[in-house]
């Protein structure tokens, strides 16, 4: 399992009106830690942290799916490819404070990632699991 150490994002999110709410998340792809293979994760064979340093997450289209459960529809910019991408999560506000948690997957070769000496899913899956916690200040 790899973190990010370094990413920004710009939320604007209020669960009763979803529909001024944005988000945008900048994620700093060299600063991958993924043990003894982050040199190779962030080489041009697979993330390509040199030519492409930034991931994007964006979206401003929110749904709440019940009382603590929402999706986020949006589009996600890795190695230079925008795709679309729903980003399904849990909420919680307490105490002037949010929590939010959320876990979806990608697929790998959508976006060019190990296609060389990686095309199959033997030693390195198709599908990559994404998961986010995140803890916030409420403006």
């Amino acid at each position: 399992m790899g973190n990010f150490a370094n990413w920004l994002a710009e939320i604007e999110f209020d669960p009763d009106n979803l529909e001024k709410a944005n988000v945008a998340v900048s994620i700093d792809i060299a600063s991958l830690s993924l043990g003894s293979v982050t040199e190779q994760a962030i080489s041009k064979d697979f993330l390509n942290a040199a030519g492409y340093p930034q991931a994007e997450f964006s979206s401003n289209k929110f749904t709440k799916i019940n009382s603590d459960k929402y999706k986020a529809e949006g589009t996600l910019k890795l190695i230079g490819q925008t795709k679309p991408l729903t980003l399904p999560f849990d909420l919680k506000i307490e105490n002037g404070r949010a929590f939010m948690t959320s876990m979806t997957k990608i697929e790998r070769l959508d976006f060019g990632i190990g296609q060389k000496g990686f095309s199959t899913d033997g030693m390195l899956g198709f599908s990559v699991q994404i998961k986010v916690k995140l803890e916030a200040e409420l403006n």
